[in-house]
């Protein structure tokens, strides 16, 4: 009875899942915020340095001018390593956001933009799914053999697919993981269930 209705399922209406750009601004919005603070503190303290160096090469002790130039240095470091985290972390927000339909899943496989790019995956392709975390950190991984799939993805990332699978995180998934786990299993007629490990 079970597999009738994941037959049926997967000749039914496609399912679409979107982007909630309001549940991806409320997860990324705090992480920007909390790396802007240790940027503008750490560029005070580049500030508090060069001060110091300024005053230590006014009375020059060689003690007193490698500390000046070895905090002015590491604080500089700093700056660059949050900075760049910054960088990459408002990029990943930028990307997310912009993806309007995430997947479509129909009676042929699914449909896919991924930050890298589209990849149409065959439901003959998938062999595995599982479910991992909960709430936010709920992610969906499903195995596929990548020589199978479709798209501009490059060479890496399909190394990537082949070896790690496709990953759907819940955060700004509208509906959710479990409306993809369905179609998964209705997909494939249910020879593939997405488990919850």
């Amino acid at each position: 009875m079970r597999d009738d209705r994941l037959v049926h399922a997967s000749e039914a209406a496609p399912l679409v899942i979107t982007t909630d750009r309001a549940a991806i601004d409320r997860v990324y919005r705090p992480l920007v915020i909390v790396m802007v603070v240790p940027v503008v503190l750490v560029s005070l303290v580049v500030v508090g340095a060069g001060v110091l160096v300024g005053q230590s090469l006014a009375s020059p002790t060689g003690a007193a001018v490698g500390i000046a130039v070895g905090m002015a240095a590491l604080s500089i470091v700093l700056v660059v390593l949050v900075a760049a985290f910054l960088a990459l972390t408002a990029y990943q927000w930028g990307v997310l956001r912009s993806i309007g339909e995430r997947v479509v899943a129909d009676g042929s496989g699914m449909r896919m933009q991924l930050p890298v790019g589209r990849v149409q995956v065959p439901w003959s392709a998938v062999h595995g799914a599982r479910i991992t975390g909960a709430g936010r950190s709920e992610v969906l991984r499903l195995d596929v053999d990548a020589s199978a799939l479709v798209g501009d993805l490059s060479h890496r990332h399909r190394r990537i697919v082949a070896s790690k699978g496709l990953a759907f995180g819940a955060v700004g998934m509208q509906p959710g993981i479990a409306a993809l786990a369905n179609a998964v299993a209705a997909g494939t007629a249910g020879r593939v269930v997405p488990q919850r490990r």
